[in-house]
């Protein structure tokens, strides 16, 4: 995920393998008024496993640990290979303004960026 959003112009940052304080990377958008910092959350999943509510609350919890680093408005992304999101984190996200990213939306992802090539 961080090698798409370099793509799209995008400064990122992996966080330290251990101790990332719930945010394994980050991405700076440091242009115009639009300045914001992504801070993704990846989590791998058994391939029929839906991802849950605790990925959710790390990347919530991430943001005070990443305060100092944050250039404009936090933005929070979750990232899984799960076949999707259980319903539990999903109205958590939504009601958190997180940006859940499945198996599905990766797949696109990756379609997409093969055909812009």
């Amino acid at each position: 995920m961080l090698r798409q959003l370099a793509d799209a112009g995008y400064d990122t940052r992996r966080t330290p393998r251990t101790g990332d304080r719930g945010g394994d990377g980050l991405a700076f958008w440091p242009f115009d008024d639009e300045k914001h910092t992504i801070i993704v959350q990846c989590k791998h999943m058994q391939p029929d496993a839906k991802c849950g509510r605790a990925a959710i609350d790390e990347v919530l919890g991430s943001v005070p640990a990443y305060a100092d680093k944050i250039v404009g408005d936090p933005r929070l992304m979750v990232v899984t290979n799960a076949i999707g999101f259980t319903a539990d984190a999903e109205l958590r996200a939504r009601q958190a303004g997180v940006r859940l990213v499945d198996r599905h939306a990766l797949s696109r992802l990756r379609t997409r960026r093969a055909d812009s090539q």
